[in-house]
């Protein structure tokens, strides 16, 4: 969706962590969203309006003091950390995902000292977070797991962080 220049993005970002977008990130809108899910499974924003565009959302994002307050529209499914939501306030590091057939999301919260390359730390905890969420069998979780984690160190993390995973 096209939105705005003139709308500053937040601190914040939803981290894919499945499906044909892993890996990317979505800058989340300092203004309240509409969250799409176009056939190709990949999650856009745009500012709240009415018409035909509002129609196809399926969730709306809306700032929250420091963080997002979730609300799914229509009959979407959305599940944060592994529950169905109707409404939630959202916290860094919930995870979100977007109806059957949509990404699992990792919603990130930078403060603006925050690194945007990961530590060996928040690596392990993205991974944890995903096989504890994520509703595939525990094999292939396993699996994608071990596929996160490589990712991750050699391609998303610092270089400090890279030296300290292939030492220890």
């Amino acid at each position: 969706m096209d939105f705005e220049p003139d709308i500053p993005r937040a601190n914040a970002a939803l981290l894919s962590k499945s499906g044909p977008s892993k890996g990317s990130k979505t800058w989340l809108l300092s203004v309240s969203s509409d969250i799409f899910l176009n056939d190709e499974r990949h999650i856009s924003l745009a500012p709240v309006s009415a018409g035909e565009a509002a129609q196809k959302a399926i969730a709306r994002l809306h700032p929250y003091g420091d963080t997002f307050e979730l609300e799914v529209l229509g009959k979407a499914q959305i599940w944060v950390n592994g529950f169905i939501a109707n409404s939630k306030i959202l916290k860094d590091g919930d995870v979100i995902e977007f109806c059957d057939h949509g990404p699992i999301t990792l919603l990130k919260i930078y403060q603006e000292e925050t690194s945007l390359s990961k530590t060996l730390q928040e690596i392990i905890l993205d991974i944890s977070t995903y096989l504890k969420f994520s509703r595939k069998p525990l094999s292939r979780r396993l699996m994608i797991a071990l596929r996160m984690a490589c990712r991750a160190i050699f391609f998303e993390s610092s270089v400090l962080s890279k030296i300290t995973a292939i030492v220890f």
